[in-house]
């Protein structure tokens, strides 16, 4: 009994401790801000998120989202969050396959093709990135111009000084809008399926609402009208129409993605060594092909020791892409500079910044959080 009730009173003192830190820290930043906006009142500077409405005056690019000189400040600063998004999601996807690639040449039988990876890995993980950028951008930007018979991909992709030029697909916009419902339900669906595989009931339950979804989204995608190919074509002195990747976004994706998978490929190395030799000799002893022990055996039980790291890198590549304002690319980080020099209100966009990239890296966070736990050893504890 008096154990329990010892318990009790520490776990009551601990909440309480913690609810005092927390109330201490909220109500210095409220002191802070409040000591902020009055001394700006008193210097006559403007304040206040009311700014965010007003219209910007200016226009930024945007490979994703419009945007025009008309659209208020909040506006743009979505548009510049998707940049950061896109240009985040395609370095994370792009360096993590290189960095596979990398990790397994470094332990390569054949010592020169080991020592090419080698090179590779010292070269560019000891550039700084923000020079690679500037080296990518003033290279791409020497490409022929659009009227100068730039490369082509079977006269449906261009590559030119004025950017990369792709097929894209376009949908009604009511269409579209049902369109990511309808995925969004399947996922869903398919992580149910995933958490429920034991279960069969609910696992044909969660089968069920994915085909159910599937015919749902092919239905709606016929209904909202013709699906067109939008394909890019040369009209004046420059290319009309499709997805045009500006050369600020490529410059961006291929300076991280090279630097970034240095790191992954010492990280893939370090985790395929750190698998035991019995594991995979059993596997050899049973018969099982060499690639098949790798995928099978080698891989999977080496991720686990990856995962944590590769987190790591991939938070880095996320803040990595504040470098995009050396080159002209509208991430949060060149928007909020711009913003803050076009309105002198520096502590409303600062505050703006701070939370795009907390909420983006905290949501990697969790996502990397739930991937190593999925891929975590089961036993008991």
């Amino acid at each position: 009994m008096n154990g329990n009730t010892t318990y009790r009173k520490n776990h009551i003192a601990s909440w309480t401790f913690q609810i005092g830190v927390v109330a201490v820290l909220v109500a210095l930043i409220g002191w802070s801000m409040a000591t902020a906006w009055q001394r700006m009142h008193a210097q006559g500077i403007a304040y206040g998120f009311g700014v965010l409405d007003r219209a910007t005056g200016w226009q930024i690019s945007s490979p994703f989202l419009d945007q025009t000189p008309d659209d208020p400040y909040w506006w743009t600063l979505v548009v510049a969050f998707v940049n950061t998004l896109g240009a985040s999601v395609m370095s994370i996807m792009f360096a993590c396959m290189l960095g596979v690639v990398i990790g397994i040449g470094l332990l390569a039988p054949n010592r020169v093709v080991a020592q090419m990876f080698r090179a590779y890995v010292e070269i560019f993980r000891n550039v700084p990135l923000v020079l690679q950028a500037l080296f990518w951008y003033a290279t791409l930007t020497t490409l022929p111009a659009p009227r100068a018979n730039p490369p082509a991909f079977f006269d449906a992709a261009f590559m030119s000084n004025q950017g990369l030029f792709l097929p894209s697909v376009k949908v009604g916009s009511a269409g579209l809008g049902w369109a990511w419902t309808v995925a969004l339900v399947a996922l869903g669906a398919c992580a149910l399926w995933r958490r429920a595989a034991t279960r069969r009931r609910v696992a044909n339950l969660a089968l069920a609402i994915v085909a159910i979804a599937l015919i749902a989204l092919s239905v709606v995608l016929l209904r909202s009208g013709p699906v067109v190919v939008d394909l890019p074509r040369m009209t004046g002195f420059s290319f009309r129409g499709g997805w045009n990747v500006p050369l600020e976004l490529i410059a961006l994706v291929l300076a991280t993605v090279l630097f970034s998978a240095a790191y992954i490929g010492e990280i893939v190395r370090g985790g395929l060594l750190s698998v035991p030799r019995g594991l995979i000799e059993a596997a050899q002893a049973l018969g099982v092909p060499a690639y098949a022990a790798f995928a099978s055996v080698r891989f999977p039980i080496a991720l686990r020791s990856m995962v944590p790291a590769l987190g790591n890198i991939f938070l880095f590549i996320v803040k990595a892409t504040a470098i995009g304002s050396a080159i002209g690319y509208a991430d949060v980080y060149s928007v909020s500079v711009v913003s803050i020099s076009q309105t002198g209100q520096a502590v409303e966009f600062l505050i703006a910044m701070m939370v795009v990239y907390f909420a983006l890296n905290y949501s990697l966070t969790l996502v990397m959080n739930v991937l190593n736990r999925a891929i975590a050893f089961k036993g008991n504890r």
